[in-house]
């Protein structure tokens, strides 16, 4: 269980996602026959969000 002010980060799912409410987020995966790969985890204000190297924001796989 992720404790108040704590955010759990981790891998080797290969599906990005952030899950708010939870406070967890995936980092997914480098491998390029993934669906969706390239992807970070970013620490913005205590937050964790979802990025694709070189580029934006994945706001599609962050759930509520």
């Amino acid at each position: 269980t992720v404790q108040p002010g704590e955010v759990l980060i981790f891998g080797h799912t290969h599906r990005p996602f952030v899950n708010k409410a939870e406070n967890a987020a995936n980092t997914g995966s480098w491998l390029t026959t993934a669906p969706v790969h390239n992807t970070y985890v970013r620490l913005e204000g205590g937050k964790p969000k979802l990025f694709v190297f070189e580029g934006q924001e994945i706001t599609e796989r962050v759930e509520i």
